[in-house]
């Protein structure tokens, strides 16, 4: 009975030590799960704006030395573009912003008007900003461009000489701005903004008759809407 009884334990033992040694080459049942990784975009966006300019009016000479009284001018919508790079804080862009066609008057003190003219304007920047911290998906930034403007005259005119004499000219272009973005989601912001530009100056055609006329600083107050894509 004894004899059985033992025979029985070291069977068991036996076993239990192969179950064990079996147990030891199979793989694990719960593996480490890998380490997620983040995926961050790439930095770089896209951007699309539009604008309304509340334009400045422009200091005016006239080649007769003939003295202005009174001058306007109206606003202009404007709608571009660009693409930028985001890092940390900081961003920069090259933008491309058409303005679009706005009239000129001014009189004298024996007609009103003496002089009419229509304006527009492309304008290419570059720009830099700094976001100042985002609460609640809001990011303050502000920022400066520099770049070039081309200021066309499409129609100039005077009670002189009513021949239509068009002009455009190439200036050095600067511009400060501030503004507001929201975040949409991780790729998409849109942007609320405040931009003065300072356009330069350009001169009329010379009509047969004359007078012409250089229009100096123009410039503008703009609020823009827009968005920035980032692109992954």
């Amino acid at each position: 009975m004894l004899h059985h009884h033992s025979t029985i334990l070291w069977s068991a033992l036996a076993l239990g030590v192969s179950m064990g040694a079996n147990a030891a080459d199979m793989p694990p049942i719960f593996e480490q799960r890998p380490a997620v990784v983040q995926e961050f975009g790439s930095g770089w966006y896209l951007r699309g704006d539009i604008g309304y300019r509340f334009n400045n009016v422009p200091s005016v000479e006239l080649s007769n030395a003939v003295a202005l009284t009174g001058a306007s001018i109206g606003d202009s919508f404007t709608a571009g573009g660009g693409v930028g790079y985001k890092h940390t804080w900081l961003r920069a862009d090259l933008t491309v912003d058409y303005g679009f066609l706005t009239n000129f008057t001014a009189s004298s003190a024996v007609s009103s008007p003496y002089i009419w003219s229509k304006f527009d304007t492309v304008v290419g920047l570059a720009n830099a900003y700094l976001d100042l911290g985002s609460w609640s998906r809001f990011t303050p930034y502000i920022g400066a461009g520099a770049g070039a403007a081309l200021v066309h005259i499409s129609r100039y005119q005077s009670v002189v000489d009513a021949t239509d004499s068009p002009s455009q000219k190439v200036n050095f272009a600067w511009a400060v701005m501030a503004g507001l973005g929201y975040s949409v989601s991780p790729n998409l912001v849109i942007d609320a903004g405040y931009r003065y530009v300072d356009l330069g100056s350009v001169r009329s055609g010379n009509p047969p008759l004359g007078p012409s006329a250089v229009f100096d600083r123009l410039t503008g107050h703009e609020a823009r809407l827009g968005f920035r894509y980032t692109v992954d």
